[in-house]
C-alpha cells in the first residue's frame, strides 16, 4: 500500500520525535544519556533562549522544570531537522510499515514501563502516604494545590490502589498484541484523567502525562479502521492477522515467557522497595508526637488578653532528630532537638538563627507533658496534651454503608 507524502512526512517526525523522548525522558536509556543530554542542553539553550541561570538552578527540582520545556523545543527541533533529511534521502519509499510496526512495539513498551513503574507505586501505598502530623495540621488555606491531592489520594488506600490496579492493568494488557489495543484504551482513560489532574492541581509531571496520552493514542491509531467500524459506523470487523514476530516457533514460545518473568520481576522489585520504605517509614513515624499548649504561663502568671511573641500554639516531633514549635500567630520555626533523660531536659536549638532553648521536662501522665525554662529573657511553664492521629475528624470516620446522618 502506497502512502501519501502527508503520511509520510508526519511519520517520520512522529518516529524521530518519539525515539528521542523516550531516549532522554525518565527511561533505562534515559540513565545512560542523562549527563550528555543536559550538557547538550546546557550548551544550546543559550543560544536559542535567553535562559542559561534559570536553566542552570532547575534541572534538578522537577519534571516541568524550565530545563524540560526547552528539552522538548530541542527535541522538537532535532525532530523537524531530522525529517527534512530524511525526506531529502528517502524519497522513492512508498510506506513505512515496517519501520511503523517498530515504533508501536516501541511505544508500547515504553508505556508498560511507566504504567508499571507508577501502577505499582500505587497498588504498594508507595506514592501517597497516608496525612502526618505536619498535613493534618495545615489548614487548606496553607495547603499547595500538589499537597492538597496528595492528601485525598493519601487518605484513602482503597482508591489509590484502585486507580494503580488500572494503571497496571493497562501496563498487562499492552504487553501482548492481542491485548494491544484494550491495553491502549485503557491507558488513555487512565492516563486523561492522570494529566487533568497533573494540569489542575499544578502537579510537575505535565509534560511525561501528556506524552503517555498522545502515545496511547498513537499506538490506538494503529487500529483506527477497525475501532471506527465497531464503535461508530456498527460495521463487521474481522480479527487483527497476527504473524509470529519471529520465524523459529522456539523463540517465539521464549518470547512470552521472558515477557511474563519481566513482569513478575517488576512487580517483586517494587515490593522489595516497598518493605525497605515500609521499615524507614516506622522508625520516622514511631518517633512522631504532636503535643498541644493547654495552657502557658509567664513568668508564673497565665494573662489570657495578652499574646506573647514567643507563645506556644503546639509543639511537633517530626522525626527522631527534627521538631516544630508553632506559636500562636501561626508562624513555624524548626529546629533540632535533644532529649536529656537523666537530666529530666529537653533543648531546642536552630543553628541558623542561633536559637536554642533549654526546658526541664515532666510527665505527670502519658498523655501530659509540662516543660519548664527560660524563652526571650521570660520564665515560662507549658502545659502540652498528647493529640493523637485518631483524634483528628479527618481520622473519626472512615467508612459507613449506611449513613443516616452524614458527617459533611
Amino acid at each position: 500500500m502506497n502512502w501519501t507524502i502527508w503520511q509520510k512526512l508526519i511519520f517520520r517526525l512522529s518516529f524521530i520525535y518519539c525515539l528521542l523522548f523516550m531516549a532522554t525522558t525518565q527511561s533505562p536509556v534515559a540513565v545512560f544519556l542523562d549527563s550528555i543530554w543536559s550538557k547538550f542542553i546546557a550548551f544550546v539553550s543559550p543560544l536559542l533562549f535567553e535562559v542559561k541561570d534559570e536553566l542552570a538552578s532547575s534541572v534538578p527540582r522537577n519534571e516541568d522544570a524550565l530545563f524540560n520545556y526547552v528539552s522538548i523545543i530541542v527535541l522538537l527541533s532535532l525532530a523537524i531537522l531530522g525529517t527534512l533529511i530524511w525526506t531529502v534521502f528517502d524519497k522513492e519509499r512508498k510506506n513505512y510499515n515496517y519501520l511503523h510496526e517498530w515504533l508501536i512495539i516501541l511505544l508500547r513498551y515504553y508505556v508498560i514501563y511507566q504504567m508499571l513503574l507508577y501502577g505499582l507505586a500505587k497498588v504498594f501505598l508507595m506514592q501517597f502516604q497516608e496525612p502526618d502530623f505536619t498535613t493534618l495540621m495545615q489548614t487548606y488555606g496553607d495547603s499547595p494545590p500538589m499537597a492538597l491531592l496528595w492528601t485525598f489520594m493519601g487518605y484513602s488506600d482503597g482508591y489509590t490502589i484502585f486507580t494503580g490496579l488500572g494503571e497496571v492493568a493497562g501496563a498487562i494488557f499492552l504487553l501482548f498484541r492481542k491485548t494491544r489495543t484494550i491495553g491502549a484504551l485503557t491507558v488513555f482513560a487512565v492516563m486523561i484523567n492522570v494529566m487533568l489532574l497533573n494540569f489542575f492541581y499544578d502537579v510537575p509531571v505535565k509534560l511525561l502525562a501528556s506524552h503517555l496520552v498522545l502515545f496511547s493514542i498513537i499506538i490506538i491509531l494503529y487500529d483506527w479502521k477497525r475501532l471506527t467500524n465497531f464503535f461508530f459506523l456498527n460495521h463487521p470487523t474481522a480479527a487483527l492477522p497476527l504473524q509470529p514476530f519471529f520465524k523459529n516457533p522456539k523463540i517465539e514460545k521464549w518470547k512470552e515467557w521472558v515477557k511474563i518473568g519481566s513482569l513478575a520481576i517488576s512487580i517483586a522489585g517494587i515490593f522489595i522497595v516497598k518493605i525497605y520504605l515500609n521499615k524507614n517509614a516506622q522508625e520516622r513515624n514511631a518517633n512522631a508526637e504532636l503535643y498541644m499548649v493547654e495552657t502557658y504561663k509567664v513568668n508564673s502568671e497565665i494573662d489570657d488578653e495578652k499574646i506573647y511573641k514567643h507563645q506556644w500554639k503546639y509543639l511537633l516531633f517530626v522525626d527522631s532528630k527534627t521538631a516544630t514549635i508553632c506559636d500562636v500567630l501561626d508562624n513555624k520555626e524548626e529546629f533540632q532537638y535533644d532529649w536529656r533523660i537523666k537530666e529530666r531536659k529537653l533543648s531546642f536549638f536552630n543553628s541558623d538563627k542561633n536559637t536554642f532553648i533549654d526546658m526541664k521536662f515532666s510527665n505527670p501522665d502519658s498523655s501530659k507533658m509540662i516543660l519548664k525554662g527560660m524563652i526571650q529573657k521570660d520564665t515560662v511553664e507549658i502545659t502540652l496534651i498528647k493529640k493523637r492521629k485518631s483524634d483528628f475528624r479527618l481520622n473519626q470516620n472512615r467508612f459507613n454503608w449506611i449513613n443516616q446522618n452524614p458527617d459533611n
